[in-house]
């Protein structure tokens, strides 16, 4: 144009300052900025000032934007507008507030697109009293009639607090609700796993004759899949074929996928990649990011392999996603295969996700060397970075570790999110750190975004089960705005764990009365309740329940689990003939009958069952070896269980503690003292100390004082403290006549 010799004017600049702002082309859109002031033209023309402030507030150089809103000596609400909707784009919503106050100072008013942009800033900083005082006067001012953005901007400030029923109660006092508004709530509801929310959502905006779009449908597709209602996703399946939305969606392509997957219908979700007529690498991706989320990591890296084979270049979502299924398999040489690729290619270099996603997978691999030289190398770390840090130290029960790690993430700055709490909840429950669970408990209330993620809320409870806080663990479960199955799983697995039969059997009972359907991991637990108390009567009315709803037929751990249960309560009739009408037979059921056996001194049986086990091409695991050894050792049966250990050490099975301590039991009831210590020294360790108690009752049964004392001594390097230690060896002392000795034995106790 200016090569032409036409000169622009006014409105050429505008309309160039906004096409800078639109590609972000702020070194040109500087060049046009000297240019309209050497013209003049921003003394009197407040929109090419307002395009301009907007223009590097959308490039994010907000100190030039603020220093050209300075500069204008004419300013309205909208260029007020174009600095506060700058500020919190780029995440300044503490200074989008300061604007709000000094505007309000110098006597603008605030319009609709003001609160707008103040709302999400309000959500973003936690800034409850701020948010509610807006609403309040947006309420005064109808400006909700006014401004339908207002509306979806209200709900989605309350669902970024966590106040969920705030939000949905604000929904619903709306004059009017448009898409935005729906997909605002119906998003929330996905987010805090509200999944019959979503649906009722779904199906009542159909009814106010709005129509979904990808959001809205997308949000469904999860919740039919969330629910298991495969059905029901297949009609809105067929609806998207229809109206030939899936082709042109890759977010409907991605929902419907992992819809099918959480079904546990993988064949559909693998039939929807191969109906597509393009199969680019979003779809396949969708795939592989649906097996990863429902831990099928096998899957996921079978997928990935077709993908390379139909000559579809994977990109960073993909690696991300295929380094997500190495975690899942600790597949970590598999790991390292695709990290030496991703370093070849300088994809490091250039994506910061797949730093952290390789920080992830060495972590649930639990390369602890390799996790920690990764994030020393980060150039960026985010709180992603630290969680993962956190979760691989947490995973592998290094607890310790990754509290100190979490305290040094808030150290440097960093808030942590809804799983960096999980993950540190998760360390306290393995350590039974109660204390510091509690501090995290506090922290998540003051953080009112996580005040009703359900998730969040459930590893709380673990954590205070774990610790055996059931006061407590019953508080937090009595505030959770939903109790399904999981949750009072986790509570009745608690009460099981801890030997609280009594607060597990009136848990089952509460369960029931709440209409919750008990599931396999319910019925196990109660079972094994049962199986503690000796409750073989509450028993067979459960067992009867099970039969009723045709359980036993299709789930082998619960027909062990009554097996095991009659069994610990001494019905061995009943349990034959639960184990006798077994479709199938695995190690566990034959383990719990052989137990059972064991238990009540029927120890021919016991040998008897092993040998019909092996008929039957079931090889014993290492607790079926050790209720056999237990028998041979009760019984005395020397050869046999001398022949069991060897066979086992042969095979290659893992031998713990207990098998060891078995032996040195059975040869030392036997006499054969100098069997009993060749056991011990072909361990790989000895710091046992029931084994050595065990070694010193047999030196006192047969009088081998000199060996007790040597059994004594190493049992005092593994606990000095422990006063029986003490008092046995001085009974052994007494029993042979040597006062003396038994006096020093009493004095090296009050010492310790």
């Amino acid at each position: 144009m200016q090569l032409e010799g036409f000169s622009p004017n006014e409105v050429t600049f505008l309309c160039v300052v906004k096409a800078c702002g639109g590609m972000g082309a702020i070194r040109q859109g500087e060049e046009i900025h000297c240019e309209v002031e050497r013209r003049g033209f921003l003394e009197h023309n407040t929109m090419l000032g307002t395009a301009l402030v907007d223009m590097y507030a959308k490039s994010g150089a907000m100190s030039r934007a603020r220093e050209v809103f300075e500069e204008l000596s004419a300013c309205d609400i909208v260029l007020w507008n174009v600095l506060i909707s700058g500020y919190v784009q780029h995440g300044y919503a503490e200074e989008a507030l300061k604007c709000y106050k000094h505007l309000k100072s110098l006597g603008f008013i605030a319009n609709g697109r003001t609160f707008a942009c103040l709302l999400k800033a309000c959500g973003s900083m936690g800034a409850v009293e701020e948010g509610a005082a807006m609403h309040e006067e947006i309420l005064q001012r109808s400006l909700v009639e006014k401004d339908v953005l207002l509306g979806a901007a209200l709900v989605d400030m309350y669902v970024t607090f966590g106040a969920l029923t705030r939000a949905e109660r604000v929904f619903e006092e709306l004059p009017i609700r448009d898409l935005s508004c729906w997909n605002v709530l119906m998003v929330a509801f996905c987010r805090f796993g509200h999944d019959i929310k979503v649906i009722n959502c779904l199906e009542l905006m159909r009814f106010e004759g709005i129509i979904p779009d990808e959001v809205s449908l997308s949000c469904g597709l999860r919740a039919y899949g969330g629910l298991g209602k495969h059905e029901k996703g297949e009609e809105l399946h067929s609806e998207l074929v229809r109206t030939g939305r899936l082709e042109k969606d890759d977010v409907l392509v991605t929902a419907l996928i992992e819809m099918y997957v959480k079904c546990g219908a993988v064949s559909k979700a693998q039939q929807v990649l191969c109906e597509l007529s393009i199969k680019d690498v979003v779809s396949w991706n969708a795939l592989i990011s649906g097996y990863c989320q429902e831990g099928l990591g096998k899957d996921a890296l079978v997928c990935f392999e077709h993908m390379k084979r139909a000559h579809i270049p994977p990109n960073s979502a993909t690696f991300a996603c295929v380094l997500k299924a190495c975690g899942i398999l600790e597949a970590v040489e598999i790991g390292m295969r695709i990290h030496s690729e991703l370093v070849k290619a300088g994809l490091l270099e250039r994506v910061d996700p797949l730093g952290n996603a390789l920080l992830d997978m060495y972590g649930k691999c639990g390369d602890f060397p390799m996790i920690q030289r990764l994030f020393d190398q980060l150039p960026v770390r985010d709180v992603f970075s630290w969680t993962s840090l956190i979760s691989g130290y947490s995973q592998h029960r290094h607890a310790q570790e990754a509290i100190k790690i979490y305290q040094m993430m808030k150290h440097n700055g960093f808030f942590p999110d809804a799983i960096t709490f999980s993950c540190v909840l998760h360390a306290c429950g393995t350590i039974g750190d109660f204390k510091k669970g509690k501090e995290i408990h506090e922290e998540i209330l003051q953080t009112s975004a996580l005040k009703e993620d359900s998730t969040l809320f459930v590893t709380l409870l673990d954590m205070y089960v774990k610790c055996g806080m059931f006061h407590f663990a019953q508080e937090v479960f009595d505030q959770l705005p939903l109790r399904d199955i999981i949750t009072w799983n986790v509570l009745l697995a608690g009460y099981c764990e801890h030997g609280l039969v009594d607060g597990a059997l009136e848990c089952f009972e509460r369960m029931n009365c709440e209409g919750v359907t008990p599931d396999v991991a319910s019925f196990a637990c109660i079972l094994k309740a049962c199986s503690i108390a000796g409750a073989c009567m509450k028993g067979e009315e459960i067992h009867a329940e099970m039969e009723r709803g045709g359980l036993l037929t299709n789930s082998g751990i619960l027909g062990s689990a009554v097996v095991d249960m009659y069994a610990k309560c001494g019905a061995l009739s009943k349990a034959q003939e639960v184990f006798d009408n077994l479709l199938e037979h695995d190690v566990v059921s034959w383990t719990a009958l052989v137990g059972g056996y064991a238990q009540i001194g029927r120890y021919h049986h016991v040998f008897h069952l092993l040998s019909q086990m092996r008929r039957d091409g079931i090889e014993p695991n290492t607790v079926t070896t050790l209720v056999a050894l237990s028998a041979c050792s009760y019984s005395c049966l020397e050869y046999e269980g001398q022949t069991l250990f060897e066979s086992m050490s042969k095979a290659g099975m893992i031998l713990t503690f207990e098998h060891h301590t078995c032996m040195v039991d059975l040869f030392g009831r036997m006499g054969n003292l100098w069997k009993a210590v060749s056991v011990i020294k072909r361990m790989p360790s000895s710091d046992h100390l029931p084994m050595w108690f065990s070694l010193m009752g047999s030196c006192q049964k047969w009088g081998s004082i000199e060996l007790a004392r040597v059994a004594f001594e190493h049992a005092v390097c593994l606990d000095n403290k422990s006063a029986a230690l003490y008092v046995f060896m001085s009974k052994i002392y007494a029993s042979a006549g040597m006062e003396k000795e038994a006096k020093e034995i009493g004095a090296m106790m009050e010492a310790a």
